[in-house]
């Protein structure tokens, strides 16, 4: 195999890899495998997202909740190293009716042990319950350094058949209802190389490559 055969092979490699890498999801996402009232199972995920891994803004952490056909959910808790006073001083926002409404702490949650936060109404039953919702923690700029997906990895306090767990939601099934948990481990998901490195990788066989076929030409002339 030619020399100039290799680096236009190494050229079209790198370049695959970049366009891979553009559009590799880089937030840990965690399967809801228990249930209290329906066993183990796969009824949906969580996907973790900040700005580190998903640009989503400076200061912000998301939970992007999606159920599986045939479950819904009133409310949603999670954990957290951060303290109580750094939860509350985080605006919150969703994209579904009554999942701003918080509960610091949020409790035993029926079995999977004691949660920092809850999402949702106190009163089980409203908002209506939703198959997906997405929740958005707003720190600020002031205080983005709280706004990272690591702080919201940790496991439930407290006792409990279930526990300890990541996450918990208030889950509806083929019109009844309980709590779903995840334990993790979280999906193996891909790290985004950041565009510079890949165009820089990728210009190293060009310019050998530019190099090579003018040294060529000099030679034949």
């Amino acid at each position: 195999m030619t020399k100039i055969r290799m680096l236009c092979l190494a050229v079209a490699a790198l370049v695959g890899i970049g366009l891979a890498s553009g559009t590799a999801a880089a937030g840990p996402v965690y399967d809801f495998t228990q249930s209290n009232f329906t066993g183990t199972g796969n009824f949906g995920t969580i996907e973790l997202k900040d700005n580190t891994t998903d640009g989503i803004g400076v200061g912000k952490v998301q939970f992007v909740i999606t159920m599986n056909a045939g479950y819904t959910i009133w409310d949603f808790s999670i954990n957290s190293t951060l303290t109580s006073a750094q939860l509350t001083g985080a605006t919150v926002t969703a994209n579904q009716a009554g999942f701003a409404t918080v509960d610091i702490p949020a409790g035993q949650q029926d079995g999977f042990g004691t949660f920092d936060e809850l999402f949702g109404a106190d009163n089980h039953g409203a908002p209506e319950a939703v198959s997906s919702v997405t929740i958005t923690l707003d720190f600020g700029v002031a205080n983005a350094s709280l706004a990272d997906v690591d702080n919201f990895q940790d496991l439930s306090g407290g006792s409990g058949d279930l526990a300890p767990a990541y996450f918990a939601a208030h889950m509806v099934s083929n019109g009844n209802t309980g709590y779903v948990g995840t334990y993790g481990p979280e999906q193996p998901h891909a790290v985004p190389v950041p565009a510079g490195i890949v165009l820089l990788a990728s210009g190293v066989p060009v310019l050998f490559l530019g190099r090579l076929l003018r040294r060529r030409k000099r030679v034949a002339a």
